[in-house]
């Protein structure tokens, strides 16, 4: 295989994989806007009919994680694999005219000129702070119910205990999606 065929090949392989990613994306982002308040409301009405299913509830806030976490991977895996378009496939194609090839990774990342303003990564920042905030709203109401569940099964000790693991959790998710936030929307 010689040097172009294996760019060619490592090229289309990658944008395969960009490909399938996206679909992932796709799905879990539909799957949460509808299945994460389904679950919500299944979750609070069981609880209120039987009692003793209060794990259901429990165990919300972790699958809202869960849920985000896979989403990051994939949207993690699109971005590197845009990268390493960029980084070391588009340097590596020269146009027969010279300068090298500018490819859609290098275009993405350019800076526009002052009227072209806003850049081409904006809706992707808008996109990708919604489902951020529609996150971080979900796992706020998923653990105030299971923060009011623990108090009803609990009383005060599980409030306390469960307040302070949602808590701390949360902290570290909201940290962790701003410390990502620029590596979601840049290659």
């Amino acid at each position: 295989m010689t040097r172009p065929e294996f760019l060619k090949s490592e090229y289309e392989t990658l944008r395969e994989e960009i490909k399938i990613s996206k679909g992932r994306m796709f799905t879990l982002a539909v799957g949460a806007l509808v299945g994460i308040p389904t679950a919500y409301s299944f979750a609070e009405k069981t609880v209120a009919e039987k009692p003793d299913t209060h794990g259901l509830v429990f165990s919300l806030p972790l699958l809202i994680c869960i849920i985000m976490l896979l989403y990051l991977s994939e949207t993690f895996a699109v971005m590197r694999a845009g990268r390493y378009i960029r980084l070391h496939i588009e340097p590596k194609i020269v146009d027969a005219t010279k300068p090298p090839f500018k490819g859609w990774e290098h275009w993405l990342e350019e800076y526009p000129r002052p009227f072209d303003r806003p850049s081409r990564r904006l809706v992707d920042r808008f996109l990708t702070s919604f489902f951020y905030l529609m996150f971080v709203f979900y796992y706020v109401m998923a653990a105030t119910l299971a923060a009011r569940s623990a108090l009803t099964q609990f009383h005060a000790v599980g409030l306390a205990v469960s307040l302070s693991v949602y808590i701390s959790v949360g902290i570290l998710f909201v940290a962790f999606l701003l410390y990502s936030f620029k590596q979601t929307v840049r290659t």
